[in-house]
């Protein structure tokens, strides 16, 4: 297990985003296919992610997760059925690079809160 932790200041920046509610243990079938219907509506609209995927978890109920899965754009995108424009706030933001098993996460989450 090995993880990056990273400080920034960052500016607004757009996003398209899907936000759902699931149990972890249906997490990896419900990434995929979000970041699949994602990128698929990005490239209809002519565009492309200008950065890496994100997730955004709004709690830490393992049978009740609230998600915001998505993508960065460049400018401000329509929205199309359940995939919905929205934006990353400008602020301070905290980076995670975690690489081994999903369930030997904590000691990154408790360093990522330190």
């Amino acid at each position: 297990m090995s993880f990056v932790i990273e400080m920034v200041e960052t500016q607004e920046q757009p996003t398209l985003v899907l936000k759902t509610v699931t149990p972890v243990s249906e997490l990896p079938k419900i990434l995929g296919k979000a970041f699949m219907d994602i990128v698929t509506h990005i490239i209809e609209l002519g565009e492309q992610p200008v950065g890496p995927a994100f997730v955004g978890y709004f709690n830490m109920d393992m049978e009740r997760l609230e998600l915001e899965i998505g993508f960065p754009v460049s400018k401000p995108l329509p929205g199309k059925g359940d995939i919905l424009a929205g934006n990353i706030p400008a602020g301070k933001q905290v980076s995670c690079i975690y690489k081994g098993p999903y369930m030997e996460m904590p000691p990154a989450y408790e360093e990522i809160e330190k």
